[in-house]
């Protein structure tokens, strides 16, 4: 399907070798999209009797992932004047119910057990008391994560936690492009695209001298290396904008679609990606309008995964761009290391392939890109007929 040309049914048998054990691994890549930390939301309400004690209230909703053996060990410890009653288990959700005594509680909310391998987004609410209904958002992790309840004694007053809010959804949104492998590839498969060197060019580079007042070789180099960065960065650029977009208007309940469906053209768009790369002639007529629509597509995926952790609604628009900027900055690291990997892998490739060294790296990464993907669209499309 990805290799064609050059040595014909050699290059189709080991392209359909490659797909057939993409499909027997597709069990274990195939959540390629998730990212579901747990939820603990902490209800804070003011006293309504003359005692003045605070009732506490600790919703935790874990993925599906974590089992019942592992939720077991995490346990909330409040401050000294906070009791808590045993907890009510259901599923994979977990209930506290308490009080505090004499107002408000001074001190730390703290999750043990939480372990490395799972972070816990925490919405705080306090209701009552002087300011209302303010809201405070973070993201724990680590064996022993903590959040400040606040200095004051009056329920509705408390610091805000804009550091750790920043910090959590920044991580949350780096984290997504890592723990998401279809996001990943595809920007691994707009570098490969981006910088593949248009017909003609490339000869140029190779023939071209310093005769005549034409420039030298290195110069023609350099010029040629900055166009193609220059073509990834718009390829990204059109990639980040569009995402961006659909990303806010469905996480902003303007825009929803079934996520089955867009689970499987996302896995599809890779697959259009891969065939463009190992072609031999590039035949898209606007690669950065391919970019733009992938991106709208993939924009749902990501307000998808924004929607399994869950955002209070009082903090959704600031969650909403912390988690954007971490999906760039993954997005940043993974074109950087892909170029440095790319020149690696020409660098070893040059002696013994010279200039054939590009056109054999690209049909590697993109049919090994491809495969993975065609695994990914079948199964996905296989789910939503179950």
């Amino acid at each position: 399907m990805f290799l064609r040309g050059g040595r014909g049914g050699r290059g189709d048998r080991r392209s359909a070798g490659l797909i057939a054990l993409a499909v027997l691994l597709s069990p274990a890549l195939s959540p390629a999209h998730e990212l579901r930390p747990a939820m603990l939301r902490v209800d804070l309400v003011a006293p309504t009797d003359d005692s003045g004690d605070v009732l506490v209230e600790l919703h935790l909703r874990l993925p599906p992932q974590v089992s019942s053996a592992f939720a077991a060990k995490i346990q909330p410890r409040l401050p000294p004047t906070c009791t808590l009653g045993a907890p009510e288990v259901t599923a994979q959700r977990r209930s506290w119910r308490g009080r505090c005594e004499g107002g408000a509680p001074l001190g730390a909310l703290t999750l043990e057990g939480l372990g490395r391998g799972l972070e816990v987004v925490v919405d705080l609410r306090r209701t009552g008391g002087r300011s209302g209904v303010p809201a405070t958002t973070a993201v724990l992790h680590g064996s022993a994560a903590s959040l400040s309840l606040g200095t004051g004694r009056d329920a509705g007053a408390g610091p805000s936690s804009g550091a750790a809010t920043a910090s959590g959804y920044l991580g949350l949104g780096v984290e997504h492009i890592f723990a998401g492998l279809d996001h990943l590839f595809f920007v691994v498969g707009l570098v490969l695209l981006g910088t593949r060197s248009p017909a003609g060019e490339a000869g140029s580079v190779q023939i071209a001298g310093s005769w005549g007042g034409l420039p030298s070789q290195a110069q023609l180099r350099l010029r040629l290396r900055l166009r193609l960065l220059l073509r990834v960065l718009g390829l990204l650029t059109a990639f980040t904008v569009a995402h961006s977009l659909t990303l806010a208007a469905a996480a902003l309940g303007w825009l929803r679609l079934p996520p089955a469906p867009v689970e499987a053209c996302i896995a599809l768009s890779i697959v259009l990606l891969a065939r463009e790369v190992v072609r031999s002639e590039p035949q898209m007529s606007s690669p950065w309008g391919f970019a733009f629509a992938c991106g709208l597509l993939h924009g749902l995926g990501f307000a998808g995964a924004l929607a399994q952790i869950g955002l209070p609604s009082e903090s959704i628009v600031s969650g909403l761009l912390l988690f954007n900027l971490g999906v760039e900055l993954g997005q940043v690291a993974v074109a950087l290391a892909t170029l440095v990997g790319l020149l690696g892998l020409l660098g070893l490739g040059a002696p013994r392939l010279g200039a054939s060294a590009d056109r054999a790296v690209r049909i590697v990464l993109g049919t090994a890109l491809g495969s993975l993907a065609v695994a990914w669209t079948l199964d996905r499309a296989l789910s939503m007929v179950r």
